[in-house]
């Protein structure tokens, strides 16, 4: 899929669990990926930062489509 706009990214992002939410944002924002999110006590640290970087990879693979 792939995001065009602000709305798009939003209905999108509604749909997806909070730390590929993060992970998603951690990019738009140029955050550095190496720093993990905060800890949960509904995920493990490991899924979280699976979702953490899902999202990462997903905003740079919508960008490199968008600029490409």
């Amino acid at each position: 899929m792939l995001i065009k706009n602000k709305i798009e990214r939003d209905e999108y992002l509604r749909t997806k669990p909070v730390f590929y939410q993060r992970g998603w944002y951690a990019f738009v924002n140029n955050d550095d990926l190496s720093k993990p999110p905060a800890n949960d006590a509904y995920l493990s640290e490991r899924q979280q930062y699976d979702e953490y970087l899902e999202g990462f990879g997903d905003a740079f693979a919508n960008h490199e489509c968008l600029t490409n």
